[in-house]
């Protein structure tokens, strides 16, 4: 109910929404148990409980079952996460697969790289003062930027 909701759990509403056919003071009194094993905490007196770091785990460890991934996500992840693929291409696919196949929210994130790598340079006049700067970074990770110049300039000169 926390991770749906978000909002601290009392004891009379897990015990009416968890189908158990126990009183909701004998809820009480096993999630005072488990705030001892600390387990669970409590925000505020007159609040519900909420997991703790160490409830999380036990979840995650014990409580949560993995099952075995479906053929059509193991195709889909080999197809997405290739290689050759720039950074950027890959990070968004990560996420993208990551959330399709669990049904939840992905969010990928990557450390950034100890030494960046310039590998090409490249300047294309847009309209008017801007140009387009192509960046080809560590063979792989390709980047575009428009800059604004004080004057327009010709291919030949972003050449130079």
């Amino acid at each position: 109910m926390h991770i749906r909701e978000g909002q601290p759990v009392a004891s009379k509403s897990l015990q009416g929404q968890s189908g158990l056919s126990v009183s909701s003071a004998t809820v009480r009194n096993i999630m005072s148990e488990l705030e001892e094993r600390g387990y669970l905490a409590s925000p505020h007196t007159s609040a519900g409980r909420v997991p703790t770091a160490q409830g999380y785990r036990f979840f995650v460890d014990t409580l949560l079952q993995i099952g075995p991934v479906e053929q059509g996500a193991v195709t889909a992840l080999n197809a997405g996460l290739d290689p050759n693929r720039s950074a950027s291409e890959l990070v968004q696919t990560a996420s993208n697969l990551l959330a399709r196949i669990t049904y939840q929210t992905g969010i990928v994130t990557v450390p950034k790289p100890a030494g960046h790598q310039l590998r090409q340079i490249e300047f294309l006049p847009l309209s008017g003062n801007r140009v387009l700067a192509i960046l080809v970074i560590n063979e792989r990770d390709v980047q575009n930027r428009i800059i604004e110049l004080q004057q327009p300039m010709t291919e030949e000169q972003l050449r130079a």
